[in-house]
């Protein structure tokens, strides 16, 4: 898929703003401000990612980034990443503990805690998903 109109774009934006908004309350964030931007992402292994969050905790703020290639639904890459919203403590805590290993162990580890939190963050946000509606 090539560059988004300013059309799609602008529809992306709204219902991903219409998801946060009907999530926030049920994933415990109301309070926080959260939004979302079209983002593109330009990843070394070419991966075709959905989305990110951008966290800032002490602020109780988060933007979440959506992709240009969408492999999934708005609301669910806004599930996908308020539920990475949510585990974030232990995933700073974790990685904290990481850079405590020596060097050449660090990558690996790393690698290894990402992408078993990726396949949980995607399993909770898809159980969520499936009872939430």
């Amino acid at each position: 898929m090539g560059r988004r109109t300013t059309m799609e774009k602008e529809l992306i934006r709204k219902l991903a703003t219409e998801s946060i908004k009907k999530w926030k309350n049920q994933l415990g964030f109301s309070r926080w401000k959260i939004d979302a931007k079209i983002a593109v992402f330009n990843r070394v292994d070419g991966f075709p990612q959905d989305g990110d969050i951008v966290i800032n905790y002490p602020k109780k703020q988060a933007t979440i980034l959506i992709g240009k290639i969408l492999k999934s639904s708005v609301e669910e890459i806004v599930v996908h990443e308020m539920i990475h919203l949510m585990l974030w403590p232990l995933d700073q805590n974790m990685m904290l503990e990481i850079k405590r290993l020596p060097k050449g162990e660090q990558k690996r580890i790393e690698d290894n805690f990402l992408g078993k939190l990726e396949k949980v963050v995607d399993h909770i946000a898809k159980s969520f998903l499936r009872t939430g509606k």
